[in-house]
């Protein structure tokens, strides 16, 4: 992943339970990839993925997910790529708003997730 843009961090980690900041379409060099939701939202669960590898979890870990949508009407766009990597295992609770604005323009969509890892 890419260092972060400004002072902070990807992840904490409280006991058990992780933290993720807001994570956006970028790849390793801070690039935008994709420009419909769908494609953002594969590369946005990619860098969940990467920054809940690091802090010792994974997605099965995951109990909470917000979405900050730049069109709250696109959400649905991003269904089939939850469905696909939470294929097998209880969906999250989810929130989904939607934002005047995102960091950069481009930006689709910025997720951020809770997880707990079980006996922490």
């Amino acid at each position: 992943m890419s260092d972060p843009p400004e002072p902070y961090s990807h992840a904490i980690r409280a006991g058990n339970t992780i933290y993720l900041a807001g994570q956006v379409a970028f790849d390793r060099d801070g690039e935008i990839v994709g420009d419909t939701v769908e494609q953002q939202a594969r590369q946005v669960w990619r860098n969940i993925e990467d920054v809940l590898a690091a802090a010792g979890s994974s997605v099965a870990d995951v109990v909470k997910v917000t979405y900050i949508m730049q069109d709250i009407r696109e959400i649905s766009e991003e269904f089939p790529v939850r469905e696909e990597v939470f294929a097998g295992r209880p969906f999250p609770a989810v929130t989904a708003m939607q934002a005047a604005a995102l960091g950069l323009p481009g930006l689709k969509m910025e997720v951020d997730v809770i997880a707990v890892v079980p006996g922490g």
